[in-house]
C-alpha cells in the first residue's frame, strides 16, 4: 500500500478534466475498433482493455480510480488506482460482478446507480460513502456515464472515482480554522472589519455591526468601504463631516487606502474611537475600532482640572515655582515672575544660577538639595530686592514624587515683609517702654486677672527687695 500511495502522489497533476477527455478518446476508440471488427460484440471492448490497449498506460497512471462494467455488471476493466483502492488484482476481478467486491447492500446500491445512468443516457455525478469488501470506508466523488456503440445503444458503464478523504479533511480543517478565527474575532473588545483587495467587506464582528447599524444591510451583502462610509454620514454620526460630506469622504478614502497612523474620531453621541488600519499581504485592509470614550473623558476632566489649578497657581498672591531634580525650573507663577524678572516661558529649563547672583543661587540650591535628600518639607526665609526695597519671603519647599521617587521640588513663598516690619516695630516699642518703666522713680507693676506678676520695674523690686524672676 505504501507503493500505491507514492504512485498516487506522483500523478497528482492529472486533473479530472484531462481524465474525462481521455475517456472521450477511449470511447471513440471503442467505436473505431467495432467498425474494424464489423460487429458489436464484446471483442471491441475486450481489445481496448487488453494489456496491450492503446490507452492502458494513460489510464493506469491516473490518480483517480476508473472502471468499466458491461450491461450485466461484469468488470471489463479497472485501472491501477482502482486495484489499490479496493486491494484487488484486475486479473481476479475482470469478468466478475459487484458481489465479488462489495457487501450485498453496497453492491445493490452501486448497481442501482449504474441502471440510473443507463436509463438517463447521460453523465451523472454525486458523492458516495462506500465500504469495500474488507470494511474500509471511503468518501468518493463518483462520475458515471454510459458507453454507446455506433448505433447509439448502451454497451456498458464507465465510472471515475475521486477519493475525497483528503479534501474532506482539508475542508474540515478549513472550517475549524475559520470557526477559531471567527471566535477570536468575536472575542475582541474592539470592533473589527476586514476588507478585501477590492475594498469589499468580507468579515466583521458583532461589535463592529452594532457600531454601524445604519450600514448593516450594506455590510451583510459585502458592500464596499465607500458605500458603508456614505451610509454612516447619512446618519450624521460624524460631526467633523457636517456640511463637507464629499470632502470628508475623499479624505477618508485616502487615509483608508494609504494608512499612516491611528485616527482619533469623536461621534455625535459623545463617544470616541481610535481607528487603526493596516494593509494585509493580499492587498486588503484590516480595521480595528477601539472605544476610548472613558480615556477622552478622563483627559477632558484632567484638562479642566489643570486649567483650574493653573488659574489658582497663577493668581495666587504667593510665589509658586517648581524645579526638577536637576534644579531646572518647570513652572513659575505670576507672583514669582515679578520676583524673578522673567516669564514662566522664559524661565523653563533654567536654574537659579541663570537668574540670581551666585550667593543667592547657592542658598536656594542648598535648600532644594535638603528637600530632595530628606524627602520632607522644609521652611526658610528668603530675601529679594524689589523696587520698594528688600522683601522677605517665608518659603516652604516640599518634594514632588512620581513612580520613581522624588522628581522635583515645589516652593510656595509668602511675603512676610510687613509682618517682619511690624515685629521689629513692636520689639523696639517694647524696648522703649521697658526703658521708661525701669527709669521711673515710682514703683510700678502689672498683674493678670489671676494676680500673677507680669511686669515689675526696678524701683518696685528695690523697694520690696525682690527679684522679678522670683515673683
Amino acid at each position: 500500500m505504501a507503493g500505491a500511495k507514492k504512485r498516487r502522489q506522483k500523478h497528482q497533476n492529472k486533473t479530472k478534466a484531462q481524465l474525462i477527455e481521455e475517456l472521450g478518446a477511449l470511447e471513440r476508440e471503442v467505436a473505431r475498433q467495432k467498425r474494424g471488427a464489423g460487429g458489436k460484440d464484446d471483442g471491441a471492448l475486450n481489445f481496448l482493455f487488453d494489456n496491450k490497449g492503446l490507452f492502458r498506460e494513460i489510464i493506469d497512471n491516473s490518480p483517480t480510480a476508473l472502471f468499466v462494467r458491461d450491461l450485466k455488471g461484469r468488470y471489463l476493466f479497472v485501472n491501477r488506482a482502482y486495484e489499490e483502492w479496493y486491494n484487488v488484482d484486475r486479473q481476479d476481478i475482470l469478468g466478475k460482478t459487484l458481489r465479488h467486491l462489495f457487501k450485498r447492500e453496497t453492491a445493490q446500491r452501486i448497481a442501482g446507480f449504474d441502471r440510473e445512468v443507463l436509463e438517463a443516457g447521460t453523465r451523472i455525478e454525486r458523492e458516495n460513502k462506500t465500504v469495500t469488501a474488507d470494511g474500509e470506508k471511503r468518501i468518493q466523488r463518483v462520475v458515471k456515464f454510459p458507453l454507446f456503440d455506433l448505433d447509439g445503444e448502451a454497451i456498458g458503464v464507465c465510472g471515475i472515482l475521486t477519493d475525497l478523504a483528503e479534501q474532506k479533511l482539508a475542508e474540515k480543517e478549513i472550517q475549524e480554522s475559520e470557526q477559531r478565527w471567527r471566535g477570536a474575532v468575536e472575542s475582541l473588545q474592539e470592533g473589527f472589519a476586514l476588507y478585501d483587495a477590492d475594498d469589499r467587506l468580507v468579515a466583521f464582528n458583532e461589535k463592529y455591526r452594532k457600531m454601524r447599524p445604519e450600514a448593516e444591510e450594506i455590510m451583510e451583502r459585502g458592500g464596499n468601504f465607500e458605500d458603508i462610509t456614505r451610509a454612516n454620514l447619512k446618519s450624521e454620526i460624524i460631526p467633523e463631516a457636517f456640511g463637507r460630506e464629499e470632502a470628508f469622504i475623499k479624505e477618508r478614502l485616502r487615509q483608508h487606502r494609504n494608512p499612516k497612523g491611528p485616527i482619533i474620531r469623536r461621534y455625535s453621541d459623545g463617544t470616541w474611537n481610535k481607528i487603526e488600519e493596516v494593509k494585509t499581504p493580499d492587498g486588503g485592509t484590516a480595521i480595528t475600532f477601539i472605544d476610548i470614550t472613558e480615556l477622552k473623558q478622563a483627559e477632558e476632566a484632567l484638562r479642566k482640572n489643570e486649567a483650574l489649578l493653573k488659574a489658582v497657581v497663577n493668581y495666587s498672591p504667593t510665589k509658586i515655582h517648581i524645579k526638577d531634580v536637576e534644579g531646572r525650573y518647570t513652572l513659575i507663577n505670576k507672583e514669582a515672575e515679578k520676583l524673578f524678572g522673567i516669564t514662566d516661558e522664559e524661565g523653563r529649563g533654567k536654574s537659579s544660577y541663570d537668574l540670581f547672583p551666585k550667593d543667592m543661587a547657592d542658598a536656594f540650591m542648598a535648600h532644594d538639595k535638603a528637600v530632595i535628600e530628606s524627602g520632607e518639607a522644609t521652611e526658610e526665609e528668603e530675601e529679594f530686592t524689589l523696587e520698594d526695597g528688600v522683601h522677605t519671603f517665608l518659603t516652604v519647599k516640599f518634594p514632588i514624587y512620581d513612580l520613581d521617587g522624588v522628581s522635583g521640588v515645589g516652593a510656595i513663598g509668602t511675603d512676610i515683609t510687613e509682618r517682619k516690619r511690624a515685629e521689629e516695630a513692636l520689639r523696639q516699642s517694647q524696648a522703649r517702654l521697658a526703658n521708661i518703666l525701669d527709669n521711673s522713680p515710682a514703683p510700678i507693676y502689672f498683674k493678670d486677672t489671676e494676680g500673677r506678676f507680669l511686669v515689675a520695674n526696678r524701683q518696685y523690686q528695690k523697694m520690696y527687695k525682690v527679684d522679678f524672676e522670683d515673683i
